[in-house]
């Protein structure tokens, strides 16, 4: 028997994820892919060159593995379809949605996993890198939302930045945590809307280089893999929430790396007593803190 939300997935039904062509956006297309379903839309920034180079290409290309990645979702089976909107663009993603309407089987669920992350102090950040984050993750949000009502779920990729903020990703945290907000608005609304508030991960090159997996080793972070977060997917329908944190994590690292800075934070409160976190074991973000609170829409 298929778990969780995998037994929403329909072989007939039309899938779109935007930063499909991203780590964590080939993932959850494999994820799809492996639960039946057929017809995958994936929206990158950019395409891969045409088909027929894709032959010769080596491993040194660029496109190599999101290439790769893309032929192991057709030998399964399904017919991938790339496109290269403007997610920020409400425009554009009108478009988009039109041409599908007009050919291809209604969309019976959507993956938003687009962002973008610009590090820096707020203070220095320049004006059109903040806005550019916002709309990413925000703006795509905001125009995919109106599908939401007639959707089999609607799943927003957030980060646990939005909860617990980042040094120099404050303009990307806010981004989370507005997805955060929208999702519980959508979840008074009785909608299949659900934001994932993810940890480090370790797909499709998201964070491939070892000294920085060992420094957030360091602060409490452990990575997922590909594995553990199809887990979390699978899961999500269980938990009838429209929030949830998905990390690997050890909680008395990270509450010491806080307290090592002086920060008195209420979301922090217990966790220097509680166990590592189990990876791929997503929980409701109300129980992620006694405090947590998420602004009203």
């Amino acid at each position: 028997r298929q778990p969780g939300l995998a037994a929403r997935i329909r072989a007939e039904a039309t899938y779109l994820i935007t930063g499909g062509l991203g780590g964590l956006g080939l993932v959850a297309a494999q994820w799809l892919a492996r639960w039946g379903a057929r017809r995958l839309v994936l929206v990158g920034r950019s395409l891969p060159p045409a088909r027929g180079e894709w032959p010769a290409m080596t491993p040194q290309h660029p496109w190599f593995d999101r290439v790769a990645a893309i032929r192991r979702l057709e030998e399964r089976g399904a017919t991938v379809i790339l496109r290269a909107p403007d997610v920020a663009d409400g425009q554009a993603v009108a478009s988009l949605l039109a041409e599908l309407a007009a050919w291809t089987p209604p969309i019976a669920g959507v993956i938003h996993a687009a962002g973008v992350a610009a590090s820096g102090p707020l203070a220095a950040l320049a004006a059109d890198d903040a806005v550019a984050i916002a709309r990413a993750k925000a703006g795509g949000a905001l125009h995919l939302w109106p599908l939401a009502p007639q959707l089999d779920f609607l799943i927003l990729c957030a980060s646990m930045t939005g909860l617990v903020g980042a040094r120099h990703l404050g303009a990307y945290a806010a981004a989370n945590s507005f997805l955060d907000s929208l999702a519980r608005r959508g979840g008074r609304r009785g909608w299949p809307v659900v934001s994932v508030d993810w940890g480090v991960m370790r797909v499709g090159g998201m964070i491939a280089d070892a000294a920085v997996l060992e420094r957030l080793s360091q602060q409490g972070y452990e990575a997922l893999d590909a594995d553990e977060v199809g887990a979390v997917l699978d899961a999500l329908p269980a938990l009838g929430q429209p929030q949830v944190v998905a990390a690997a994590m050890d909680w008395r690292r990270f509450a010491a790396v806080y307290a090592a800075q002086g920060i008195a934070d209420p979301l922090l409160a217990g966790l220097e007593a509680a166990p590592p976190g189990k990876a791929g074991a997503p929980v409701p973000a109300r129980d992620f803190a006694p405090a947590l609170t998420a602004p009203a829409l």
